[in-house]
């Protein structure tokens, strides 16, 4: 019995220990398990509340359930005290329309996404937030109540706000990118046109100035190979001098409007520089001689003869330096020197044109290059000009890839230099040169002249005359065309040693009738009479010409191009037997060719043009004298009685220069 109860109690012990031992365990396990569960929900909170975005667990009546720290730093509470709030207590502006929303997730049981809701900040200020609901349950499954996930789009909203402004903004400066480009395209057409009319504005003025200053000096120049007394040779000298002068200043103006509108090229070329300086002093030389200058020019021996560049425009340059030089110098001496120089490691040539005029002061150096500019207006008034001079050479330079320097004092005079590249030929200079003055062409023997047939087609009237003229004067025998139809007329029917075609005439309708003649009339050589602006020498060659003589012509040009094209026999007879025969020779052939002006001049009576009629009656009535047509020179003074009574005296001019042209 004892045995028995002994057992019972130990096997009691027994089960007691083992309970005991699985309490131990399980309460280890459990609290293992709230360990690890407290450990979860420390890094669930962590997690919670580092997620950058709002969450509330709301019951049914509103009420926060929990939150995060994200919601609570949005309100400026903690997380304990953001709890049991309802929305009117957190947001009564939107509190009402919050609920709505949690009460349609709620009964329908499915979630709202992306919402885009505005809300006050903690600054006051709006900002915006994209909300989620979704419906929460219990272990049943039973709606409970909302979990609200709201996520701030402040900065995205306001970058958005800012790129839809840039947006915007970069839309508007299109526009008016847009409406700047129009108007610049606008502009440029406008310029372009401005530029065009200029252009044409340009050719036109170049014709009508160039043509009737071809007439001028041409009779001016005839009319000193006349015999004339004392006073006579004086008014035609002061005649010549002045029509240069004009010419000058014309040139100087239309070559700077054709610098400007970007007209005018420059044509490379191997030019000699000995030959450059002794043109420059042929031309120059005599204006210093009369003022009583010395005149000296040199060339160093280390250059070599010859270099490329536009020898035209070179020559430009240094007789408007020169003629500058001449001109406010009084006393003393010019000297032109020509030597080498290395600028920037290239090798130049420098022409350098000293005087030992009035100087220019230094704060006047720059401001003489400037266009119509001069030192100051005393220089102006006392010594003329226009102070374009300067501003073309520098321009002029400028297009050949060079540079014009200024050295000078006042009082003590002053050295502008012409600085262009050295291009050279491989031929050196023999040494020094000092160059002599060039030799007149009148000065050739007397037996030289050129021979020939000319066909001289020019279409206005006072060209006609002097051209005509001259080329009497020449001893050739001149037809004169007064339209192209009339030279298409004589070069189908006759033929000529050369050619001068007036390129007013048009170059393309030209071409059109030197295309159509029979071979030998085509082949025959044609020079092309015309204005700078109209064709240049290379685009005449091209067009099929062989040569361009540009208005006005004087004798030594005219004479130039006869020899180059017929012989090399000079036209100038020297004894006065010959010049006066030359001189009644020409009267005929102007006799003669008097029908065919007629056209031009019935021409110039239907436009009352009585500058031009009295230019004809004043260059008839001078050959009458000249010639000893005496009723060639009355019925040219009638006309010129006339012309001051035009419209009414019409009818008796048209009957007057009828019987002239009888």
């Amino acid at each position: 019995m004892k045995d028995s109860n002994l057992n019972t109690y130990n096997d009691l012990q027994q089960e007691w220990n083992d309970a005991q031992e699985r309490l131990r365990l399980s309460v280890q396990s459990r609290e293992h398990l709230t360990g690890k569960l407290k450990k979860t929900r420390r890094e669930y909170r962590a997690i919670f509340d580092s997620v950058p975005a709002m969450i509330w667990y709301r019951d049914r009546d509103g009420r926060i359930l929990k939150a995060n720290q994200c919601a609570a730093d949005s309100v400026r509470m903690s997380v304990r005290d953001l709890l049991g709030k309802n929305y009117y207590e957190l947001f009564p502006d939107g509190a009402e329309r919050a609920r709505q929303q949690d009460l349609e997730v709620m009964e329908t049981g499915q979630p709202l996404r992306g919402q885009l809701r505005p809300f006050t900040g903690l600054n006051g200020l709006e900002r915006w937030a994209i909300v989620d609901r979704i419906p929460l349950r219990n272990g049943d499954g039973r709606i409970t109540g909302v979990m609200v996930f709201a996520m701030d789009i402040t900065d995205k909203k306001r970058a958005e706000n800012e790129l839809i402004g840039a947006k915007v903004q970069i839309e508007q400066t299109n526009r008016r990118l847009k409406a700047t480009v129009e108007q610049a395209r606008l502009l440029a057409e406008k310029a372009t046109r401005a530029n065009r009319a200029k252009s044409e504005l340009l050719a036109s003025s170049s014709h009508d100035l160039r043509t009737p200053m071809n007439s001028i000096i041409g009779f001016a120049e005839i009319l000193l190979d006349t015999p004339l007394d004392d006073e006579q040779k004086g008014y035609a000298q002061t005649i010549h001098q002045a029509a240069n002068g004009l010419l000058s200043l014309i040139n100087d103006i239309l070559d700077y409007s054709r610098i400007e509108a970007g007209k005018l090229k420059v044509q490379i070329v191997s030019c000699g520089i000995a030959d450059i300086l002794d043109q420059v002093r042929g031309m120059m030389e005599t204006s210093a001689k009369r003022k009583g200058l010395d005149f000296e020019v040199t060339i160093d021996s280390r250059l070599p003869k010859a270099f490329f560049t536009d020898p035209v425009r070179v020559k430009q340059c240094l007789i408007n330096l020169v003629g500058n030089a001449v001109k406010f110098t009084e006393s003393g001496r010019i000297t032109i020197y020509a030597g080498p120089e290395e600028h920037a490691g290239q090798p130049c040539i420098r022409f350098d044109v000293e005087d030992t005029g009035i100087g220019i002061p230094a704060d006047k150096q720059d401001i003489i290059f400037k266009s119509f500019s001069q030192a100051d207006g005393s220089t102006a008034q006392k010594y003329g000009g226009t102070g374009l001079g300067l501003a073309i050479s520098r321009r002029l330079a400028g297009l050949l890839g060079g540079e014009i320097r200024l050295t000078s004092e006042t009082g003590k005079g002053s050295v502008f230099s012409l600085v262009l590249p050295l291009f050279i030929e491989k031929t050196p200079a023999e040494g020094p040169v000092r160059l002599g003055t060039v030799r007149s062409r009148r000065s050739s023997d007397a037996n030289d002249g050129v021979t020939g047939r000319i066909l001289l087609a020019e279409n206005a009237f006072p060209s006609q005359l002097t051209l005509t003229l001259m080329l009497r004067r020449f001893g050739l025998d001149v037809e004169l065309a007064a339209s192209l139809e009339q030279a298409k007329q004589a070069l189908e029917t006759q033929r000529f040693d050369l050619i001068f075609m007036d390129a007013a005439m048009g170059l393309d309708a030209i071409k059109t009738v030197m295309n159509q003649l029979p071979a030998g009339a085509a082949q025959t050589p044609v020079l092309l009479v015309a204005n700078p602006d109209e064709c240049s020498v290379e685009d005449c060659r091209a067009a099929g010409f062989v040569d361009c003589l540009y208005r006005p012509l004087t004798r030594d040009q005219f004479y130039d191009a006869l020899t180059l094209h017929l012989s090399e026999r000079s036209a100038w007879h020297t004894t006065e037997e010959n010049a006066v025969e030359n001189e009644f020779v020409s009267a005929d052939s102007i006799l003669e060719q008097l029908p065919t002006l007629a056209e031009g001049i019935r021409d110039v009576l239907v436009q009352s043009d009585t500058e031009l009629l009295t230019r004809f009656a004043e260059l008839f009535s001078e050959i009458g004298q000249t010639t000893g047509q005496a009723k060639l020179s009355d019925k040219a003074m009638e006309i010129l009685t006339c012309t001051h009574t035009l419209p009414e005296s019409s009818q008796q001019l048209t009957m007057l220069v009828d019987q002239l042209c009888q």
